[in-house]
């Protein structure tokens, strides 16, 4: 697969988790998110603690049909080990682009986390590939100074198999 069809698969899954509204939870009538000031327009995102992020990202990457096997915050550091049944390269960009995407929501949202370190793994939880995304390229992007291919780009560049 060329590089420029990868990194539109990985800008759209970008896109597609940046724009993903934690409000639904709201409208569903979930307390928990009213709790967290997701209703009501008053919600500054430093009101929820980091652990409570990490358990939205964690929330938002199973109902997107992301198999997590661990996910956790050491520092600043969000580690991610999941499964994935996508063969291709197309199936694999797109997955790297919903969780790279789901991570800078969540930076949006006030999750203090500096970088997110993923590691694909196989059915039989062998590691399969690694790949990682940092806060100050999203900050570049919400700045104009990247666009969405850079920031796409920017993530697949960092895909190595193990």
């Amino acid at each position: 697969m060329h590089r420029r069809e990868i990194c539109t698969l990985v800008g759209i899954g970008l896109l597609a988790g940046c724009a993903e509204n934690t409000d639904t939870n709201a409208a569903s009538g979930d307390t928990a998110a009213e709790e967290r000031g997701e209703s009501g327009g008053e919600y500054t995102g430093d009101e929820i603690p980091d652990d409570e992020h990490l358990t939205i990202f964690e929330e938002f990457l199973q109902t997107n049909g992301v198999t997590v096997q661990a996910l956790t915050l050491d520092v600043n550091t969000v580690t991610l080990e999941y499964m994935t049944d996508s063969v291709t390269d197309e199936e694999i960009a797109a997955e790297i682009g919903l969780i790279a995407g789901g991570f800078f929501r969540a930076l949006t949202e006030g999750f203090s986390a500096e970088r997110l370190e993923s590691e694909i793994q196989t059915a039989d939880e062998s590691p399969q590939a690694t790949w990682y995304a940092v806060r100050e390229w999203y900050d570049e992007f919400e700045d104009g100074e990247r666009t969405d291919d850079e920031l796409s780009l920017e993530v697949l560049e960092t895909l190595e198999s193990v």
